[in-house]
């Protein structure tokens, strides 16, 4: 980038700089503002050089007064703002908005230390901040968003007045607004809708003039930042005002094509709100008591009503279906006027100050739906399309996209939208509840009795998978072995050509590499466009037009070049070039602003880079869907309880065996035609055989824990048999070389990284790999934390009375790190086998010594240290022993993992059957 210019990061180091020095003296918010009255003020300043600015006054040098802080200079400064100096070279809303904010600086300040302790300016003497100094315009604009989004993340209680990001971005995506058109926010915080707005408008279309803005929030504070922030995004704005939308009436003093607003949630209206409306509500009364949404709706559809324009807006759910006579009246009113084009239901948490769950209403003017859309209302249920961000759910560009074309294409999706006619409306009581009409909730897994009793893989659920495998160009006779002709089951292949995650990835390999030689194509093309829009262009050009061409080049040319391998729907790929865009285009910005300025591949190569990490966690992510997708089939029906019983008793799995559960009479019968009571006694008598089974099954394992304690005791009981056993007892120092806790990792989003072993990962029956986090994407563990085979990990902290558990790593994954709740032992393989420690570990009366050396926290926790489990002495008897003791271990446990194996397949039976007994028809198949 050309020297002497101002970048995102100086501005964030300055800002950074600033916060740091009131840190501790005052609240997040109050630091915030400080922050920006002091870039608000070197802005002016640099800008328009008036003298003396308001930063000259800010930036003198201290006079030797004890009054002289730093409130008592940001209090002189408000009435600067408010002079004819200022007013004639900003516009006055602006001037008042700088006073104000400088003036709750100035309390801020009074908290802060004198003069000789802190200098607030000296971050920023250095930078030029006005807007030809810097690398685009839009830079101090961005700077103020990204204050404003960590300001709410830090302190969410207090951010109610701020929309996050993605909300306010899937709120214009439904406007679509457009050049001249008037855009109003009546209730608009720190006014992100007008913003973005605007940036929506500027992206799309090459016009000289956008959309003209119109805010008003009654919040003093939100006011001012509203007004920063539309400021330095040079936004084009009406009018922004301070006070009640409600009762003041200006706004409503002038029509406009759309509203996009997120009012305040749990509004109740105050008597004097109460009588500005009562002879202003077309489609209801005003109640002096309860929730304000429909008198907020009423209102601003009263704003676009001339103009025949269209509403988007986020209430609470209640809003739908409220039973409330008021409330059904009102909402009956705008079910007949036919205002209601869309009902988005939206995941839970998405905002910073609350965890509500939320809707957003498409509305438009009487007369204003499109024909074939009149008389009908979509519903969409967006509930599940989110990610987990920090401390809230997220929506993903990805869904929002999917949202979006849900809206336009206005037609019905299985699981995820419906169009519904006023009549069903009117059958329904003119309930708006999404969940009514279309639920995405996912069907409960399937369970076949059949395939669990005697194996095999029910081919029903296979094709209910086939748009996955399908997209990976899997053949079904990869996975499983045919049976006969059109037979409803398949086979699965012996456990050694049964896939694991690395085989699934193998598979999925092929298909991978053409999605990205697809994507090289499309980048080769890409790079030549960035360049020859930006660099050269017509010379008419404006920096603006450069980036509405090169958007709609990629826009267009991404998804359909990247759709051809048909690994990734639609959607995900449209989301995946968004937020690429959102984060490139401050760069692109200031390439087309300031010319290339450096080599080509300063810019192009980190623009690649960023574009493929973004592709490539999708990538992952999907391949997850598809090893997740096998090994719970795996889960479900890779063991029957046939085989488990034939490899418990060594029995043919043809010879019928004499259980409760296994008898033929119970069993064997086809479809019941003695009607449901008939039936339900059928099921009942099948689930008396089953908790009979189960109770078998529990004493099997009991006498399996009494098996093992007669492997080990006598080594670690009998003392007076050590010489003859050859049996000595050691510091687990002297044969353990490594023992370290594992460390903190920081968690990725999306599971592209690599996979980390917690401490909930080690459970009673072993390692449990179904429930890992992986480490963020692109992030390595250190050479020293990776998992060898032969590691013995073991519970760092553990509740007592329940006790640490202890597993051996096998390598069942490629690569893979120890949380921070797990220690790591590496046995010296000379002295100590892995497999005899982990069973020395397990035992009872060896665990009162482990719990000695730890140490008893609150609530009941104990926390074990690696250093404090080396000093237990351990019993060490001869390798040759160790390993005739590990090897009868290893057939305790694996006759342990059968026999849990099988009690997991009978209660998921029993649910099953208990489901069935419950319902008037079976859904359950049994042996013929």
């Amino acid at each position: 980038m050309m020297r002497g210019i101002t970048t995102f990061e100086s501005v964030q180091q300055a800002l950074s700089e600033t916060l740091n020095m009131t840190r501790g003296t005052t609240e997040t918010q109050r630091a915030r503002d400080l922050a920006l009255a002091l870039l608000v003020c070197k802005h002016l300043h640099d800008e328009h050089g008036v003298r003396p600015s308001p930063w000259e006054r800010l930036a003198a040098a201290p006079q030797p007064l004890a009054q002289d802080d730093w409130g008592s200079r940001f209090e002189n400064l408000a009435h600067d703002f408010r002079s004819q100096q200022w007013t004639d070279r900003i516009d006055a809303w602006w001037a008042d908005a700088f006073a104000q904010l400088v003036e709750a600086a100035a309390l801020t300040a009074k908290h802060l230390p004198k003069v000789p302790q802190i200098d607030l300016v000296g971050p920023f003497r250095e930078l030029r901040l006005d807007f030809g100094s810097l690398t685009h315009r839009g830079l101090l604009g961005d700077i103020v968003e990204a204050l404003l989004q960590r300001s709410a993340e830090s302190s969410a209680g207090s951010a109610e007045h701020y929309t996050p990001l993605e909300v306010v971005q899937l709120l214009t995506e439904l406007a679509q607004p457009h050049a001249g058109s008037r855009i109003c926010d009546p209730f608009c915080g720190t006014g992100g809708t007008l913003v973005r707005s605007e940036e929506y408008v500027e992206e799309r279309d090459e016009v000289e003039h956008g959309p003209l803005l119109y805010g008003q929030d009654v919040n003093p504070a939100t006011y001012v930042l509203a007004a920063v922030n539309l400021y330095f995004h040079e936004a084009s704005v009406g009018a922004l005002k301070r006070g009640d939308a409600l009762t003041d009436g200006e706004l409503a003093r002038t029509a406009y094509d759309m509203v996009l607003s997120v009012p305040p949630f749990g509004l109740r209206l105050r008597p004097d709100q109460v009588s500005a409306f009562s002879d202003s509500l077309p489609f209801g009364l005003v109640s002096e008591r309860g929730s304000a949404d429909l008198v907020l709706l009423q209102y601003m559809l009263g704003l676009v009503r001339e103009r025949s324009g269209t509403v988007c807006t986020v209430m609470p759910h209640g809003v739908l279906f409220r039973d409330i006579p008021s409330e059904r009246a009102t909402r009956k009113a705008f079910l007949d006027a036919d205002v209601i084009e869309a009902v988005i239901g939206l995941p839970p948490d998405l905002f910073h100050s609350t965890s509500i769950q939320t809707c957003v209403l498409v509305l438009r003017s009487p007369g204003g739906k499109a024909l074939e859309r009149r008389g009908k209302v979509l519903f969409v249920d967006a509930s599940r399309e989110f990610r987990a961000a920090q401390g809230r759910n997220a929506l993903r560009a990805e869904n929002t996209a999917r949202i979006v074309t849900a809206v336009r294409s206005y037609e019905d999706a299985e699981g995820f939208a419906r169009v519904v006619d006023r009549g069903r409306l009117a059958a329904n009581g003119d309930n708006l509840s999404v969940r009514r009409y279309v639920d995405s909730t996912p069907p409960p897994e399937p369970q076949d009795i059949r395939a669990h009793m005697v194996g095999g893989m029910p081919v029903a659920e296979i094709d209910a998978e086939a748009p996955l495998l399908r997209a990976y160009e899997i053949p079904i006779s990869r996975l499983f072995l045919s049976r006969e002709p059109d037979s409803p089951y398949m086979d699965f292949p012996p456990p050694e050509r049964r896939f694991d995650a690395q085989g699934l990835a193998e598979l999925a390999r092929p298909q991978e590499a053409r999605f990205r030689a697809a994507f090289e194509a499309w980048w080769s093309c890409a790079e030549a466009n960035i360049v020859g829009i930006l660099s050269a262009g017509r010379e008419t050009d404006r920096p603006r037009d450069k980036l509405v061409r090169l958007r709609n080049e990629l826009m267009s040319s991404f998804p359909s070049r990247l759709l051809e391998p048909g690994l990734l729907p639609e959607h995900v790929l449209v989301g995946a070039l968004a937020e690429w865009w959102a984060d490139a285009r401050p760069s692109l910005r200031a390439w087309a602003e300031r010319g290339q300025g450096a080599p080509l591949d300063t810019y192009l190569a980190p623009l690649r880079e960023d574009m493929v990490g973004r592709l490539e966690a999708v990538v992952d992510r999907h391949r997850h869907e598809l090893a997740d997708t096998y090994q719970r089939w795996e889960q479900k029906y890779g063991l029957s309880f046939r085989e488990i019983e034939a490899q418990l008793t060594g029995a043919p799995e043809a010879v019928v065996l004499h259980n409760p559960w296994s008898e033929q009479s119970a069993w064997d019968f086809g479809a019941d035609d003695g009607g449901t009571a008939a039936r339900r006694r059928q099921t009942a008598a099948r689930i008396y055989d089953l908790i009979d089974t189960e109770k078998t099954v529990q004493a099997a394992l009991a006498k399996l824990d009494v098996d093992e304690q007669l492997v080990l005791l006598p080594l670690v009981t009998d003392t007076s048999l050590d010489a003859d056993r050859q049996v000595e007892r050691c510091s687990m120092r002297d044969v353990v070389t490594t023992a370290r806790r594992g460390a903190a990792p920081r968690f990725g989003e999306e599971p592209g990284g690599v996979p980390v072993v917690e401490a909930r990962n080690l459970s009673e029956r072993g390692l449990d790999l179904t429930q890992l986090r992986h480490l963020r994407a692109g992030s390595l563990p250190r050479p020293a934390d990776r998992l060898q085979p032969g590691d013995v990990l073991v519970t760092g902290r553990f509740m007592a009375g329940r006790g640490y558990r202890a597993v051996v790593w096998r390598e069942q994954l490629p690569v893979a790190a120890c949380g921070s709740n797990v220690l790591r032992l590496t046995p010296d393989t000379a002295r100590l086998n892995p497999d005899y420690l982990k069973a020395w570990l397990s035992q009872p009366s060896v665990r009162p010594r482990i719990e000695a050396r730890a140490r008893f926290t609150q609530r009941d926790l104990y926390d074990l240290s690696a250093a404090r489990l080396l000093d237990v002495e351990i019993d060490l008897p001869a390798p040759p022993v160790q390993q005739r003791i590990a090897e009868e271990m290893a057939m305790l446990e694996e006759q342990r993992d059968l026999r849990f194996a099988q009690l997991s397949k009978l209660e998921l039976i029993k649910k099953t059957l208990m489901e069935d007994l419950r319902s008037a028809r079976t859904s359950v198949s049994y042996l013929d």
